[in-house]
């Protein structure tokens, strides 16, 4: 059983669990953060028992959850567990509670002390094994602390779990959340492990990969997406908004579909997974909107961490966030670290690593952090020819976070596409300013492989409004948004004459125009420059107007036919005359 409409972290699946001496009178219930064990009417043992897949086995740990006894008076958590007849189990029953260990079927040990508890309140209890000595405390109390005589390095050592066994006061109900296992010297959150070359969607075309690879599958490019799904079910999402399980799969076809899913050649839109968790969330707003907020499923918040990174990822891990890390053309998880070492738990969606030392260098971090307020970002996504610059309307250079990030650094087809950031912009005006630094290449645009710069304004509930520059062949460009942090962002360029005049230049010097039609044209340009200023007094709405024609002019700067429509609004004969003798090549 899953349901996606519980969100606190650790989401569990059946596949953690299995279940040892099944009863028909036993029923166990494994949903996202929560397992509930119901027994009708007396039945022999049975018990739930953690995978060892999921939980690795060790001699010293700590245990810790919160249990509810919701009916009956007999309720068991257990151990150490090798079978039916050899585990370890701590024992409410009635006003006592007992800690017990069964070897070969007999109870070799028996500890109780008077203890009062309710049916239907919560306690949190934690269970600590170190070198044979158990600690155990409930409600942070300390109610056992005593060295196991019994206790062996090996046969001592087994799995935990769970025991329905009702005696004479039956139905007996146990609720079990917020399941935690440590080593000792060990912090780990309990992942649910998605390979990327998983059968169920390994072969399964990843973004639009068949474009620009042989090899276009999930199984091949999916590490970031897989990843990405790790973390969401982490956070207690489990089925997409049209009801399908979430997976790489749905995941992956839910990006195809969105206009920001994917960016450039397959780097997997992160601030559009925000979008879908936002959508996620507000669904189990309506399905359990009498639940306090902390019971509900989470809006997620993006960021991202290029330094003091492993301290970074403590703190995060520390607060129930596990991170996505990206090591060189390869992005894995990260939701555990060593107390006894720098060394952390590292989850790989292909590879059999375990631990971030395995990794050549840890590059950076991607954090999806529970939010209820505000994902808005702007997000400018451009190729490393160019330098960004974001300034606000009073011309006062903005702060921001940049990156770069390759699909695959040693694919030969794979770009490296930058990112310049600002989170949580406030709503106003801002100008992105492009400088192409490639300067030798300007010429020859057309014939190079770059990243087309694209501008992406994310609302606070994520929801996105796109431009994308279509003249990267200028040296320079500025580009006006009006950000709006509750409702859709809008796009206009910013004109540069000195540029196009420029541009004419160098059309000039190709020989695609005469000397004679570019001096004309110079004329021409300064003639309309002045006018525009003479305008501005005269009739805001023809300026308006003209506005719109000059960043048309400049969407399409190779195009100079659109010229003719621009001094054709000024019925300026004299102007498209040159023209036509620039087209004639006169």
């Amino acid at each position: 059983m899953s349901n996606i409409f519980l969100s606190k972290a650790n989401a569990f699946t059946s596949e953690q669990w299995q279940v040892v001496s099944p009863s028909p009178s036993v029923f166990w219930t494994v949903s996202d953060n929560e397992i509930i064990g119901v027994a009708s009417q007396l039945t022999p043992d049975s018990f739930l028992i953690s995978s060892p897949e999921f939980f690795p086995v060790t001699a010293d740990f700590i245990w810790q959850f919160s249990f509810i006894p919701q009916q009956g008076v007999g309720h068991n958590i257990v151990w150490g567990f090798i079978d039916e007849d050899n585990y370890y189990q701590l024992h409410f029953y009635g006003g006592a509670l007992w800690v017990n260990r069964f070897i070969n079927g007999q109870e070799m040990l028996a500890r109780g002390i008077n203890f009062s508890w309710n049916v239907g309140e919560t306690y949190m209890v934690k269970i600590i094994r170190k070198n044979g000595m158990l600690n155990i405390f409930v409600n942070d109390q300390e109610v056992f602390s005593f060295y196991d005589w019994t206790y062996d390095e090996i046969d001592s050592v087994g799995n935990w779990g769970f025991k329905m066994s009702p005696g004479t006061i039956f139905p007996v109900e146990s609720i079990f959340r917020d399941i935690r296992f440590f080593e000792e010297d060990l912090f780990i959150l309990p992942i649910e492990k998605i390979m990327q070359n998983d059968p169920l969607w390994s072969d399964e075309i990843y973004d639009h990969a068949d474009l620009w690879s042989n090899n276009p599958t999930i199984a091949r490019w999916g590490c970031a997406l897989s990843s990405t799904v790790m973390i969401l079910k982490y956070h207690g999402f489990h089925f997409m908004p049209d009801g399908e399980t979430l997976n790489p799969a749905t995941v992956n076809n839910w990006l195809q579909q969105q206009v920001d899913g994917y960016i450039a050649d397959g780097l997997v839109n992160w601030w559009a997974v925000t979008r879908l968790v936002k959508t996620l969330s507000n669904q189990s707003k309506d399905v359990l909107d009498d639940l306090p907020s902390s019971e509900q499923l989470p809006m997620l918040e993006f960021s991202v961490v290029k330094e003091n990174i492993l301290q970074t990822a403590e703190v995060f891990i520390r607060a129930d966030n596990p991170v996505i890390v990206q090591t060189p053309g390869h992005f894995v998880v990260m939701n555990g670290f060593y107390k006894d070492s720098d060394d952390f738990v590292v989850t790989d969606p292909l590879f059999p690593k375990t631990k971030a030392s395995e990794y050549e260098e840890i590059q950076s971090l991607r954090v999806f952090q529970p939010s209820f307020t505000d994902l808005s970002a702007l997000v400018v996504v451009h190729d490393s020819s160019f330098q960004v610059k974001i300034y606000d309307e009073e011309d006062n250079e903005q702060e921001t976070k940049k990156w770069s990030e390759f699909l695959e650094e040693d694919f030969e087809q794979s770009k490296k596409v930058n990112f310049t950031v600002i989170e949580k912009p406030t709503s106003g005006e801002y100008i992105v300013e492009f400088i192409n630094q490639d300067t030798e290449n300007i010429n020859n645009i057309d014939n190079l492989e770059i990243i087309i710069p694209e501008i992406y304004a994310y609302s606070a509930d994520a929801e996105v409004s796109v431009f994308t520059l279509e003249n990267n062949d200028l040296i320079k460009q500025k580009i006006i948004i009006d950000f709006e942090k509750n409702g859709q962002s809008s796009f206009n360029y910013f004109f540069y004459w000195d540029y196009f005049l420029e541009k004419l230049n160098i059309y000039f010097i190709e020989g695609k125009i005469s000397e004679k039609a570019k001096n004309k044209m110079v004329e021409r340009v300064s003639f309309i420059k002045n006018l525009s200023l003479e305008k501005q007094e005269k009739d805001i709405i023809e300026i308006i107007e003209i506005e719109k024609l000059v960043n048309r002019i400049q969407r399409h700067i190779n195009n100079l036919e659109l010229l003719l429509e621009f001094y054709d609004f000024y019925s300026d004969k004299n102007a498209i005359v040159d023209l036509q003798e620039i087209f004639l090549g006169i």
